[in-house]
């Protein structure tokens, strides 16, 4: 990897994102910025975004945050990624940004490039953007981009966006992009970026590309599989896991006793993972002392930052979560990492 870290991993300490609604059911302005802002009083680190560029109305229990007794027919609203996140970075200046899979085979590396280097420079570097491959044919077919090669497209369009933000004039040769003695300026500090997924192509692109990693879906015994897996990828590279931001992304669903926490959850999770054990193994749910628990076990698998999406039936119930996370559950998280 050519361009450092302009933020490495601190191994002492852990750091919390939540994930705003950007789409789903509480997919409005207000919703966002009101959950950005309850975020930053709270003292997360992160709010995180996703990304989608069509976005149709049976989607709606994709839900970036929310619940599926939440889903109403609402408008399949999709608040657009980078926008989203210069629009809050100018909001909430004590909280980074971020892009929990941007689809980078949907959008020009030099133009995507000239957004993100812009955002980075007035937000004050605050933006970390995690870049996937895509995995919804319907949006490839909308935007004239073949789903089968997303990946080849991914890796050239990896290259094209380091050749940008190196220093000076901008030269690529790639597969299917080139472009010469270009000029993209402001030129920020190295970027912040991370690879989502967790698969031997992913593996190569982070050692090859990033500075962190943002899978979801894991157990965390799951995560430390692939976690040995990536290592072994990345020392093949000369580098090593501990230079990476390890993150996770997962659904929380936090209440006063486990049993409210599941029965909030529940048809979520079985939707979304087929049973709800399933969802509870890989997800952060339950009161206090199995939330603790649960960060704990991400923790000694390798996790040091945790994208959370609040599952609840109302915005209302997202807020309380948030202060509730705050109180009961960070301090003593904290306490528990220092050890």
């Amino acid at each position: 990897m050519d361009l450092p870290d302009p933020r490495p991993p601190d191994p002492s300490t852990i750091g919390y994102g939540v994930r705003l609604p950007n789409s789903g059911p509480f997919a409005t302005a207000q919703a966002m910025v009101t959950m950005a802002r309850a975020a930053e009083r709270a003292g997360f680190d992160v709010v995180w975004v996703h990304d989608h560029i069509p976005w149709a109305s049976p989607m709606l229990t994709h839900f970036s945050t929310g619940s599926i007794e939440a889903c109403d027919n609402q408008d399949p609203n999709f608040f657009e990624t980078v926008s989203s996140v210069a629009y809050l970075a100018g909001l909430c200046p004590g909280i980074d940004v971020g892009i929990a899979g941007l689809v980078l085979p949907l959008r020009d590396p030099r133009v995507l490039a000239k957004q993100l280097m812009t955002t980075q420079v007035l937000s004050g570097g605050r933006l970390v953007t995690a870049l996937a491959i895509g995995n919804i044919p319907n949006d490839f077919e909308v935007m004239q981009v073949r789903f089968d090669r997303r990946g080849r497209i991914t890796d050239d369009f990896l290259g094209a966006l380091h050749a940008i933000y190196a220093e000076g004039r901008s030269t690529y040769e790639g597969e299917g992009l080139q472009f010469h003695d270009a000029e993209f300026f402001p030129k920020p500090a190295p970027p912040r970026f991370w690879i989502a997924g967790n698969s031997p192509p992913a593996y190569r692109r982070i050692a090859r590309w990033a500075t962190g990693w943002l899978p979801g879906g894991l157990s965390p015994a799951g995560y430390r599989d692939c976690l040995d897996q990536l290592d072994e990828v990345m020392t093949a590279r000369g580098r090593g896991v501990t230079e990476l931001h390890r993150g996770v992304e997962l659904y929380l669903c936090l209440a006063a006793s486990h049993e409210e926490a599941v029965a909030t959850a529940a048809r979520s999770l079985e939707h979304r993972f087929s049973t709800v054990e399933n969802g509870i193994e890989r997800n952060i749910i339950g009161g206090v002392d199995a939330v603790l628990s649960k960060i704990e076990a991400f923790r000694q698998a390798g996790v040091t930052h945790f994208e959370l999406r609040i599952l609840g039936h109302t915005l209302d119930s997202h807020l309380d979560m948030l202060e509730r996370f705050r109180t009961d559950v960070l301090p003593h998280a904290a306490a528990r990492a220092a050890l």
